[in-house]
């Protein structure tokens, strides 16, 4: 082999030599494109906000360990990702306009992180051990 074939061969080798021992992190929720009709129902105390209520939620994805609990509600899906989870990760919002929220599960409410609108993201940062967070819209969302 001649010496610019060896460099060459070297440094893709280093290449994916770091990508195996550094792989870059990819999170996404489950429904990556849209977010999902999300309903919580009480199965508890408290029940502040009534027997019921829906709305539009992003859905991660199983492996990521999401809640469905909080604050007397079981919500139909996992929306409300742990710290452990979400710190870190950068959601973008490809339509629509959401709001992205954290706090104790049992809180009566939750902080605003951010508020997104198409072709905006946000690194969320500076969680709390056992928060979650939670990326909410009051129409069908878009997010990658």
């Amino acid at each position: 082999m001649d010496r610019p074939r060896i460099c060459f061969v070297s440094a893709l080798f280093l290449v994916v030599l770091f990508l195996l021992l550094y792989p870059i992190p990819v999170s996404y929720a489950q429904s990556p494109d849209t977010s999902q009709l999300v309903t919580l129902t009480c199965t508890g105390s408290p029940c502040n906000w009534g027997t019921s209520l829906s709305g539009q939620a992003l859905v991660w994805p199983a492996s990521l360990g999401p809640l469905t609990n909080r604050l007397g509600y079981t919500a139909s899906a996992g929306i409300y990702l742990p710290a452990s989870a979400a710190s870190g990760m950068t959601v973008s919002i490809t339509s629509g306009t959401v709001t992205m929220y954290a706090g104790l599960p049992d809180a009566a409410s939750h902080r605003v992180l951010a508020t997104l609108s198409s072709g905006q993201s946000h690194l969320i940062t500076g969680l709390a051990a056992g928060e979650v967070v939670s990326v909410q819209s009051g129409n069908v969302l878009h997010a990658r």
